[in-house]
């Protein structure tokens, strides 16, 4: 995860109790950056994002301007993709109810 995404996501912040310490090998220059002050606790104490609930137009967008500058490469494969599944999760939408107590289910 990069800066701007954290930063842009804090009411998604929350706790961690155990903190991972351990030094990650295979991180770019900015993410290893990011990565030493979450861990040193610089931003704030034991600081944890939970990255599965950020917006899918903030990853559209991000895998947008990668796409820009590496034109071959699968994020840009991704983002011409992202309209047509777009319409078909809006043509879906109709279709689903909300059962209580379950999770939701896609009615065909």
């Amino acid at each position: 995860m990069d800066r701007a995404t954290l930063l842009a996501h804090d009411t998604l912040w929350g706790e961690e109790a155990s903190q991972v310490v351990q030094d990650l090998h295979r991180l770019t220059d900015p993410e290893r950056a990011l990565y030493d002050e979450l861990r040193d606790n610089r931003i704030r104490p034991g600081l944890w994002s939970e990255q599965e609930r950020i917006g899918f137009g903030w990853v559209g967008a991000a895998l947008a301007a990668l796409s820009r500058r590496q034109s071959g490469s699968l994020a840009a494969r991704f983002v011409r993709a992202v309209p047509a599944r777009r319409r078909k999760l809006q043509r879906n939408r109709r279709s689903v109810r909300h059962s209580p107590g379950c999770f939701t289910q896609v009615v065909e």
